[in-house]
Formats: C-alpha cells, sequence, structure tokens
C-alpha cells in the first residue's frame, strides 16, 4: 500500500527568483503557475496553465532566468503518463516524454513496481548541465539522457554530459554518507555502480546493524569476489532471521537481478558449491530460500531428485523449482509438471503448463481443452493458442474470434513474446494469422519473436 502526503505546492528556481505555484485539492484549480521575485520582493504571475499531465507534477526545475520549466512524473503516479515536460518562456509545452522513450525495455520491465507508481527515479540525479542550456539524468537502473532545455529535443550522451552526472551522483552520496542518511547512500553507491567510493564502502562493513548490512549489499554489487568470503563467515554465526534474509538475500544477488535467472559468471562453481554448504548448516537448512536458491541454479538431475519441494508451504520455493523444471528438467519431467497443475498458486500452475508445452506432453490437447472450461486455471489463454498451435479446429476457431473481438487477450501474447518463450513460437505463428484487426499486437509480435 502506497503511502502519500499532499504534493509539492512550490518549486522554486536555485537563484530563488523564480517559483512554480501548484494549485491543487477539491476547491482549486488543476493549475500551475510561474512567478517571478521583483525588487520588491514581491512575486508577479508570468504565466499560468492548466497541468500537462494527469496530475500536479511530483518535482519541476527552473532556470535561472524562468524561460525554462521541466516537469518530472505526476504526484501519485510516478513512471505513468508524461515522466518528463519541457515548458518554454509562456508555459507552452514543447516536448514530452512517456518512460518507455527513456527506458529500455530490460530496465522498463524491471523497474520497481507499487499500487500507484513505478518506481524508475530513485536513486536518480535531476540537474541542469552546460550554464542550464542542457538537462539531464542519470538514474540507479544505468538509464542516462540529456536534452537541450530550448527545445527538450534529445541530445548525444557525450563522455563529458556522462562524467558530470556521475559526478554530481557521487558528490550527493558523499553528502548521505556524512549525514544521517548512510543507508540509502550505500545503496545508491550499489545501484549506480560508484566503484569510486569503494574505500568508503569497506570502512562501514562492521558499523551499526543497518549500516553494516547496506555496506555489505553495496560491496557485493561493487566486488563480488571479495564479499564472498565475507558473506559466508556472517552467515554461519548465529543472528535474528531477519539479518540472515537479507545477507541471503545479497548472496543471491551477486549473480541475479530479480526477475532474469542467474547469470553465469567465473564466481558460478563458488557460488553453487557455497549453497549447498549452507543447505547443510543446521540453522540454515529449514530456510527456503536456500532450495529456492538452488532449484534457480542446479541441472535437472538435482531437480528431479527434489519432487518433495512441490509440496513446500513456500510458494517461491514452488515456483522456483517449477520454472527449473521448465527450463532444464528435459521430458523426465513431465510427470512432475503435471502434478504442478495442482498447485495452489495459479502462476506456478502456468508455469507447469509451459513446460507441457515445451516438452510436448501426450496430453496436452486434453490439459488444454479442460483449461478452456476452468477460466480460473491461471493458463486458459495459453492453452487456447497451444490447441491452435496443435491443429485444435475448436481452439483455432475460438482463437481467432477472441483476438478479433478482445484487446486484453493479447496480454497472454505479449507476455510469451517478450520472454521468448521458443516453445511456443508455433503458436505466436498461429496467431499472428488472425490479427488483421489488431496490428499493434501484431507489429509487437514481430518485433519480439516472429
Amino acid at each position: 500500500m502506497d503511502s502519500w502526503g499532499p504534493p509539492t505546492k512550490e518549486h522554486w528556481s536555485a537563484n530563488r527568483q523564480f517559483v512554480l505555484k501548484v494549485s491543487w485539492g477539491l476547491n482549486e484549480p488543476n493549475t500551475i503557475a510561474l512567478y517571478q521575485r521583483d525588487t520588491n520582493s514581491k512575486m508577479i504571475r508570468l504565466w499560468s496553465r492548466l497541468y500537462p499531465q494527469e496530475g500536479p507534477p511530483y518535482s519541476a526545475l527552473i532556470t535561472n532566468d524562468g524561460q525554462h520549466v521541466i516537469l518530472r512524473d505526476t504526484y501519485h503516479s510516478l513512471g505513468y503518463g508524461k515522466v518528463l515536460v519541457f515548458l518554454g518562456p509562456k508555459g507552452q509545452e514543447l516536448r514530452s516524454y512517456q518512460l518507455t522513450e527513456l527506458l529500455t525495455e530490460t530496465q522498463f520491465l524491471d523497474a520497481s513496481r507499487s499500487v500507484s507508481s513505478i518506481w524508475w527515479s530513485s536513486p536518480g540525479v535531476f540537474t541542469f548541465l552546460d550554464s542550464q542550456k542542457a538537462f539531464g539524468f542519470l538514474v540507479g537502473c544505468g538509464a542516462s539522457s540529456v536534452f537541450e532545455v530550448a527545445t527538450g529535443r534529445k541530445l548525444p550522451l557525450s563522455s563529458l554530459y556522462k562524467a558530470a552526472l556521475r559526478h554530481i551522483a557521487i558528490e550527493e552520496v558523499k553528502t548521505e554518507l556524512r549525514g544521517n542518511r548512510k543507508s540509502y547512500g550505500l545503496h545508491s553507491i550499489a545501484q549506480y555502480r560508484l566503484t569510486e567510493l569503494l574505500p568508503q564502502v569497506r570502512s562501514l562493513l562492521n558499523a551499526s546493524e543497518e549500516v553494516g548490512q547496506a555496506a555489505m549489499y553495496a560491496l557485493a554489487k561493487l566486488v563480488p569476489l571479495e564479499s564472498v568470503p565475507l558473506l559466508r563467515a556472517k552467515l554461519q554465526k548465529p543472528m535474528p532471521k531477519e539479518n540472515q534474509e537479507y545477507y541471503l538475500n545479497v548472496l543471491d544477488g551477486i549473480d541475479q537481478d530479480w526477475p532474469e535467472t542467474p547469470r553465469k559468471t567465473a564466481l558460478s562453481p563458488t557460488l553453487l558449491a557455497l549453497w549447498h554448504e549452507l543447505s547443510k548448516n543446521p540453522q540454515l537448512k529449514a530456510n527456503p530460500k536456500i532450495s529456492t536458491s538452488l532449484c534457480e541454479r542446479e541441472k535437472s538431475p538435482y531437480l528431479l531428485q527434489h519432487a518433495e519441494f512441490l509440496q513446500s508451504a513456500s510458494k517461491e520455493l514452488r515456483y522456483a523449482y517449477i520454472c527449473g523444471l521448465v527450463e532444464r528438467g528435459g521430458v523426465k519431467a513431465i510427470p512432475l509438471l503435471r502434478r504442478a497443475l495442482n498447485d495452489s498458486n495459479d502462476i506456478n500452475r502456468c508455469w507447469a503448463f509451459r513446460g507441457l508445452v515445451k516438452y510436448k506432453a501426450s496430453d496436452l490437447i486434453s490439459i488444454s481443452r479442460a483449461a478452456l472450461k476452468n477460466p480460473k486455471c491461471g493458463y486458459r489463454d495459453e492453452a487456447l493458442i497451444a490447441l491452435a498451435a496443435q491443429g485444435d479446429s475448436e481452439g483455432t476457431a475460438r482463437l481467432k474470434k477472441e483476438l478479433s473481438q478482445l484487446d486484453a487477450f493479447g496480454g497472454a501474447c505479449k507476455m510469451i513474446a517478450r520472454q521468448r518463450r521458443r516453445e511456443f513460437l508455433p503458436a505466436l505463428q498461429q496467431c499472428k494469422k488472425y490479427l488483421d484487426k489488431n496490428p499493434s499486437l501484431r507489429q509487437y509480435l514481430e518485433s519480439h519473436c516472429i
């Protein structure tokens, strides 16, 4: 659940000569207005206009001459709609950008989400550059861009601009480390990958519990090889469960950025051996996180030997186990995947069905037909696509009808296309035949895997 106070009602220029006032409330107009301070310190209104976004701006930057205003995000809806708006001398909109124009698809999909917002900009540097002729940003996911203030158009991201943004990020983090926001600063170091601040990270490893944990997280992101023995030593000691969970998550994140699967790195054998070692530790082996991490990294023989994971109380462990069977289990995993169709979680059931499609289970058509009668199964749309791909006449007719009538049905097609589910390629080819009335979905499929 999100918790929001009222929006900021005044945004000042750096020289305190201009202020953007935001009207907001039940009896207030939905407007923003720019004011200038005169020689008598009175505020003179320069212009007023309706919100250019869906609501009041979350943040605003004003040039010191008052000629341009840049709005960032919409209050209570970060990441949606116009996330950057460039306004001219009279408040006119020069250019605006949606989030998908600023982030790569991976960055967009990986951004943290809540009920109200996509939290793409924290941590983030948003600042004027080049004597306020340019505006640029650098955010923790790695995205950065620079724009011409006078027009809002994107500029080439030169090495000078990159260095300037990184320098500002470093100075902001240093301020946090000197104050009472050390943990936030350390997390920012990790997300920005600020190796320049590695000495400060090391100096805080033995600080108070919260700060020390954040320092370990930063070290694991900056120098994974150095962090592994330190994490091993930490996890061998008795500690509260919440601390144990934190360090296990840090270890897990060394070769994995959720929701991606673990990467193959030079450290992979060392990490796998450590997870097995931890699974034998009496004070840790009951923690489902360890078995979950093993399921994400181990090969088929290990997975096939641990059918008991299907009965785990942890839906995360069951998910990792089922996905492992789908990705690496082979045809021997088919009986286990059939059992997983009875999982209490619909996402887990969906992945089990995908595995049966991938390994061409002999009873796939009967399973798919049963799914059409059970909308709550979690994989009804994918079952319909699978039926059509198998040449089932009833499934083909229903697929053609639904693709032409229900735009929402495209969600299943987009998801399996985005995830490069090769086992569904024939099915997506089948869908493509019926998309004359849905050109946007056709274009999406063609750009992703067809």
